[in-house]
């Protein structure tokens, strides 16, 4: 008899390679997915807890499979920041795994689905890599190159279901990389918490890993995950340099939180604006068109009037090509949680007046690439009837083109520019 499981899974690129671990095993053992809860016999969410609305929502989706009566198994961060909230709102779970402990998903199943209420938090990081092949159909393909973080962000909640750092060595993640490059894949993603540590406990760093992987024969791409301002400083010269290899996507995810140094301060970031500032024009003096990414958050308890109007000047100044906008909310069990908060209409408004900001500055960004000539690398399929492909700079271009396009270089006009994304036209044929 077939089995049926639904699955939902939320978060980040290292929720997203956790959560295909989970489904790894369900598929290994017989398991068929659904896209209706009602027919599975095992319903499973891989959760995220960095956001109190994204908390909110996974909670609203728990009772609804409580309210079902099926077996659940809840992963990810949520159970470690807030269980009390899990519990209490699906007290007849199957299981609470964590991102430390999701392979033991195998434990679960061989019980059947029969015992509910198995506790399987505990576990240490560990490095993940190889744990599952690349989805069918799919080119591009994460590489969790390390898990956890140095950082004592006051306002983090993932640390406290991440850990400290530990990270895979140089020589699996190439070997990852090649087998991934026989499966079809010409995108990877390096992922982990805070990519600018990669190394530090194990006597390596991100650009010499970068090195490594540039020296794999074949031809794909490589996006670098965010890295925080603090360690980019010390190796920033030897950053640049890694940078220069055509495989690395000339693209800069470095979060700046906010353009005030007190701010910073109380949100124990461990870097001050001028060291954003340093590592973003020293980036875009070698590469004058890289995309930068950057995060903000709107409305911390600290952030005063004078210091939200710094934030937005730090974004005109720096002109980021998309900026990850949050309004603060306070997390469990992080020492920002102690803060009296703002008023949530001053957190609103402030949270507008970035977003009008920010959808200004990514047109405008984008805006320079019309009459662009060039190839992209064909990593999506879009609507009606388009493909999506990223230039060199990892700019988005969605245009119309024949069938099986996918992960192949071709060449394209660009024609329009949203805040988004760019619009082009086919000139040639793949290569």
């Amino acid at each position: 008899m077939t089995r049926l499981v639904y699955a939902e899974g939320y978060g980040c690129p290292s929720n997203d390679y956790d959560f295909e671990i989970i489904l790894s095993r369900f598929e290994a053992e017989g398991y068929v997915r659904v896209a209706d809860p009602t027919e599975a016999d095992v319903v499973v969410v891989n959760t995220c807890a960095v956001k109190k609305v994204t908390e909110d929502r996974i909670l609203s989706r728990l009772r609804l499979f409580e309210k079902m009566g099926k077996p659940v198994v809840v992963s990810g961060c949520l159970p470690l920041v807030n269980l009390d909230a899990v519990t209490k709102t699906i007290p007849n779970y199957l299981a609470l795994l964590s991102p430390a402990s999701v392979w033991r998903i195998d434990e679960v199943l061989k019980k059947n689905c029969q015992s509910r209420g198995m506790n399987l938090l505990k576990g240490s990081p560990r490095t993940k890599v190889g744990m599952v092949t690349p989805k069918d159909g799919s080119i591009i393909e994460a590489i969790p190159v390390s898990e956890g973080c140095l950082g004592e962000c006051a306002f983090c909640c993932t640390r406290l279901a991440r850990g400290r750092l530990v990270s895979s060595s140089p020589d699996s993640i190439v070997e990852a990389m090649r087998l991934g490059l026989g499966w079809g894949v010409r995108e990877f993603w390096l992922t982990g918490q805070d990519m600018g540590v990669y190394g530090r406990d194990i006597g390596s760093s991100l650009p010499a890993l970068l090195r490594g992987i540039c020296s794999i024969e074949g031809e794909f791409k490589v996006r670098v995950g965010m890295m925080n301002p603090e360690w980019c400083i010390g190796r920033l010269e030897e950053l640049v340099e890694a940078y220069r290899d055509s495989k690395v996507f000339n693209f800069l995810h470095i979060p700046i939180q906010s353009g005030n140094d007190e701010v910073l301060r109380t949100m124990k970031r461990g870097y001050a604006v001028e060291d954003f500032v340093k590592t973003v024009e020293r980036f875009r003096r070698e590469y004058p068109s890289i995309t930068l990414w950057t995060d903000i958050i709107c409305g911390y308890p600290t952030e005063d009037e004078d210091a939200f109007l710094d934030t937005l000047e730090i974004l005109k100044d720096m002109q980021p090509d998309v900026v990850n906008i949050s309004r603060f909310s306070a997390r469990p069990r992080t020492p920002a949680q102690r803060l009296k908060p703002l008023p949530s209409e001053v957190v609103k408004e402030r949270s507008r007046m970035a977003s009008s900001l920010c959808k200004s500055i990514s047109l405008s960004r984008n805006s320079r690439w019309l009459d662009w000539s060039g190839e992209v690398l064909v990593d999506e399929k879009g609507r009606d009837g388009t493909w999506i492909g990223r230039t060199d700079s990892y700019k988005p271009v969605g245009f119309k083109g024949p069938e099986r396009l996918l992960g192949q270089r071709v060449s394209v006009r660009i024609v329009d520019a949203y805040p988004t994304h760019l619009v082009g036209l086919l000139v040639d044929s793949p290569k």
